[in-house]
């Protein structure tokens, strides 16, 4: 399965799961931290693929969880969140930085349950995307066991 059919089957899976509540975070730093966390995933295995990138950025222009945003609010969030994931290990700190800022606040649950439903939406979930799944929890404050990922 590609990566683009992994993330609109997550996203699919997720708004399920969650209703269409991402609308109550509307002025929030969820869109941040949701962008932030899909180029972690993308780069997860050390490159960034057009078709990786093209599904990133359907998602963000199409997916109902993101209709809170205006488009090009959306469209700059995936663009900065996609080009900083591929510059190396600053900049990627720089990415977990605005998923910490959901620490403690009912956001962090939305975006790690949004993660790891694109994450395991083709059941194959790769070793390096456990572990970027483990930063991004810890980064939003949160234990990946609290979601079956030890």
């Amino acid at each position: 399965m590609s990566f683009f059919d992994k993330l609109k089957n997550g996203a699919n899976s997720a708004l399920t799961g969650m209703g269409n509540g991402l609308s109550r975070f509307r002025n929030s730093d969820l869109l941040p931290a949701i962008a932030s966390s899909l180029g972690l995933m993308v780069a997860a295995d050390g490159k960034i693929e057009t078709s990786e990138i093209d599904g990133v950025m359907d998602f963000c222009a199409n997916d109902p969880l993101l209709q809170a945003w205006a488009l090009d609010v959306r469209t700059k969030a995936f663009e900065d969140a996609l080009e900083s994931a591929g510059k190396g290990p600053i900049r990627q700190a720089g990415l977990l930085g605005k998923i910490a800022k959901l620490k403690g606040k009912a956001e962090a649950e939305t975006l790690v349950q949004l993660v790891l439903a694109v994450a395991n939406a083709d059941g194959d979930f790769a070793k390096e995307e456990i572990v970027m799944f483990k930063r991004i929890c810890n980064a939003a404050g949160l234990n990946s066991a609290n979601y079956g990922v030890a």
